[in-house]
């Protein structure tokens, strides 16, 4: 996950990210190394969220014999409320003797979180606020179910990120997860299996322990599109204009609810109102997007214009919202309808100006805006990408932003490496408003953090307990180290999991005739770390998926090469030289059917690699589908 990027020796300094707004040196206070082996902490206002953050403080910074924070003295106000008004801000002066200050406690769990950040490091004042209100990330847990283990790892980052809103998108067509005790029959009926399902009681505990990192979890119930999986328990509640699977409808194919019928209106208030008691925030998303109404001109004969029923629906349904007492947010297609003052507009569609005129509308509606767009994580966007995004006209009139991470072809497996680090560039932008000046060096990208709670930096495998059915036994293993350029055949039977210079990652399905689908993904980790500590990890990818070679800053399989090392992209017949960008294909017919595309870029020393690899193989026994991505990050900083 985050963000462990390399070993930060004492006296080393270490930067905090998002870079805080003012940061002064404290003249002949000299280096801060951790915490003197006496360190004590003084509290003004005793808090359980404060109690609990000086508590990671005291577990994540290094202990030191000389030079270390003797006392730590933490003023706020009783204000402990988490809401859309929360202060984020605070005052903290790291030293021999530390002072943070914040008038919410939250902006003490940001305070000390920095102050993680900056020791070991020189003596250090810092004044630091929030631009914007609403810094947020979209989590998808109906296209792929995320177990909660996962989202509370989310929720941590988010947190140390001083992102303060995990937007949880909770139901989809593909599946409706969360289990109800009003309505159980739609997660019952309209999750993957039973394992793939969220208790109440799960979700509540998630919202408690977002609230100990000052993190608001708003849920959205998309309506009335994207509602296939309603249609499992309540066939009469979907016009079923799709003729794709319940799994795999797309946003051309999209059945909605039912808007003529009372009976559409009684399920969608019962499941509004049970969200609402489990998820306190005033926020509540009610989707509204990719509204296909040309399903319901087809399938519902008679009943009108098909935009004059989507206001209709959304009318009632936002009475609904009013009498929960909520603030309604809505996808930009919202606007169609009949969206009320103080409702809040999330813009997404980053093409043809639309989110810009979006955003335009809304505002002049004295609507509230939060954007999204351009910042979408299952897009092969880089980081350069999102800190380069032009913001909207009227960003300082904004609440703020979302960096959305969709999971049609992401689960748990593959989740973090998708967030992270390109979120990190979100989480300066909402919180300065801009990226700091100059822009962040790629050694600078994201903070230092010594966290074992939070574990590596993206790659690793984090071993999620999956719902889906055990993968057949593991093949036997070879764990090797290769100095030089070796070939090594595909082979059905071994998994040779290498340790390299290099750090990459190949990640996809693999699908067995006689074991059933499984979802893989394997990594080689950086040299210099000890390559017997990552067995446990190699096992896992043996478990699943005999996929994976590579070399010290080598990726090769199915005829292609990428040498990290020279920028050097080798495919048959071809040269990839530094600083330029080339695309391929080919194919072969070893074992079966096999094809793969390429497209990379290269440049800088040591190279900075942008790498897209897509393979299909075909056999008696396996159907493999499989894609490889990272974004354009110099190889030595995916450190473990």
């Amino acid at each position: 996950m985050i963000f462990l990027l390399g070993a930060v020796a004492h006296g080393a300094a270490q930067s905090a990210w998002p870079s805080p707004l003012v940061v002064s040196p404290l003249k002949g206070d000299g280096v801060v190394g951790g915490l003197a082996p006496g360190f004590r902490v003084v509290i003004g206002h005793a808090s359980e969220v404060v109690t609990a953050a000086v508590s990671r403080l005291e577990r994540h910074a290094p202990r030191v014999e000389g030079g270390g924070v003797e006392v730590l003295e933490i003023y706020t106000g009783k204000n402990e409320e988490l809401s859309e008004k929360t202060d984020y801000s605070y005052n903290l002066t790291v030293a021999r003797r530390s002072v943070a200050s914040a008038t919410s406690i939250y902006g003490i769990v940001y305070a000390l979180d920095t102050m993680r950040q900056l020791v070991p490091g020189e003596a250090t004042r810092v004044r630091d606020r929030p631009l914007k209100r609403h810094r947020g990330l979209l989590v998808d847990v109906a296209r792929h179910f995320l177990p909660i283990p996962l989202l509370r790892r989310t929720i941590v980052a988010l947190s140390l990120h001083k992102m303060n809103v995990l937007h949880l998108h909770l139901t989809d067509s593909q599946s409706f997860p969360a289990k109800l005790r009003r309505s159980p029959e739609l997660a019952r009926k309209g999750a993957f299996s039973p394992e793939q399902i969220y208790e109440v009681s799960e979700l509540e505990g998630l919202v408690e322990f977002a609230r100990f990192f000052g993190v608001r979890i708003v849920p959205e119930i998309d309506v009335p599109a994207h509602t296939k999986s309603w249609g499992r328990a309540y066939p009469r509640l979907v016009v079923n204009c799709s003729t794709a699977s319940i799994r795999a409808a797309t946003p051309s194919d999209i059945p909605a609810l039912d808007p003529t019928i009372p009976e559409t209106y009684e399920v969608v208030e019962r499941v509004l109102t049970e969200v609402s008691q489990i998820f306190p925030d005033a926020l509540l998303h009610l989707g509204c997007d990719e509204m296909r109404f040309k399903c319901w001109s087809e399938g519902l004969s008679g009943a009108g214009d098909p935009k004059v029923l989507f206001r209709r629906f959304l009318d009632r349904v936002l009475a609904i919202v009013r009498r929960l007492k909520k603030t309604p947010v809505v996808w930009q297609e919202g606007l169609e309808g009949p969206i009320v003052a103080k409702g809040v507009v999330e813009t997404w569609k980053c093409w043809s100006n639309e989110h810009e005129r979006a955003s335009r509308v809304a505002l002049s509606r004295n609507l509230r805006v939060v954007d999204a767009s351009c910042w979408y994580l299952d897009w092969p966007s880089t980081w350069r990408d999102f800190a380069n995004k032009k913001l909207l006209s009227r960003w300082g009139d904004m609440d703020g932003g979302e960096a959305a991470m969709w999971t049609e072809h992401v689960d748990h497996s593959n989740f973090e490496c998708r967030v992270w680090p390109r979120t990190s560039v979100v989480a300066e932008l909402l919180w300065r408003g801009r990226l700091r000046s100059p822009p962040p060096s790629k050694k600078k990208l994201v903070p230092f953090v010594r966290s074992s709670e939070l574990g590596s930096f993206c790659p690793q495998l984090h071993q999620f307990e999956s719902p889906r059915k055990p993968p057949k036994p593991p093949p036997a293993l070879r764990v090797v180290v290769v100095e030089e350029f070796a070939s090594f055949p595909d082979s059905r039977d071994t998994v040779v999991f290498v340790v390299t210079t290099a750090s990459l990652n190949f990640q996809g399905r693999s699908h067995h005739k006689n074991h059933g689908a499984t979802a893989f993904e394997a990594k080689a980790s950086l040299a210099g770390y000890p390559y017997a500590a990552k067995l446990e990890d190699a096992a896992y990818v043996a478990s699943v998926a005999p996929i994976l070679v590579v070399g010290p800053g080598l990726l090769s399989t199915g005829g292609l090469t990428l040498d990290l090392r020279r920028g050097l992209l080798r495919v048959p017949g071809h040269h990839f030289p530094h600083n330029a960008t080339r695309s391929g294909s080919g194919s072969g017919q070893e074992k079966g059917t096999t094809t793969f595309s390429w497209r990379a870029t290269a440049g800088g020393e040591p190279p900075d690699v942008d790498f897209q690899f897509h393979f299909f193989e075909r056999t008696d026994e396996y159907e493999r589908g499989a894609s490889f991505w990272r974004p354009g990050l110099p190889a030595r900083l995916l450190a473990f």
